[in-house]
């Protein structure tokens, strides 16, 4: 698990990986989750999602959902977790979650889901990744 806390902001971004699926998670001053983000299975994506079993939770992304076409690099340890900060007007505050240097999430105040770079359609856990962001 990875915590990464903006002074300016007050929020963190907590990265858990728990070796069958990542999510990032948005908290503000009082560590209350705001916002969270599907970012990757390490287990085989599933059929159909199992959002109605609370026992499956985290809940896997299923296969529908999940891009093919693009590989990233697992969290190992926290040093492979770096979050950008950004100050927004829109959205308060943009953070961007990349794993080894490669961005793979985006989070906001708010946002669940938030965006996914594995992400290949809006679903309960990401929502696609648009260039928006980039």
């Amino acid at each position: 698990m990875a915590i990464v806390r903006d002074v300016a902001s007050g929020y963190s971004v907590l990265v858990e990986d728990d070796g069958r699926v990542a999510y990032g998670y948005l908290t503000d001053r009082k560590n209350k989750f705001i916002a969270d983000v599907w970012l990757y299975n390490r287990s085989h994506a599933p059929a159909e999602g199992q959002w109605h079993d609370k026992e499956a939770m985290p809940f896997l992304n299923p296969a529908e959902y999940v891009r093919t076409d693009l590989a990233i690099r697992f969290m190992e340890q926290p040093a492979d977790v770096r979050i950008s900060w950004e100050a927004s007007e829109q959205y308060e505050a943009i953070a961007r979650i990349y794993l080894h240097d490669e961005l793979v999430g985006i989070l906001v105040p708010g946002a669940k889901p938030g965006w996914s770079v594995l992400a290949t359609k809006d679903g309960p856990i990401a929502k696609r990744f648009i260039d928006h962001w980039k």
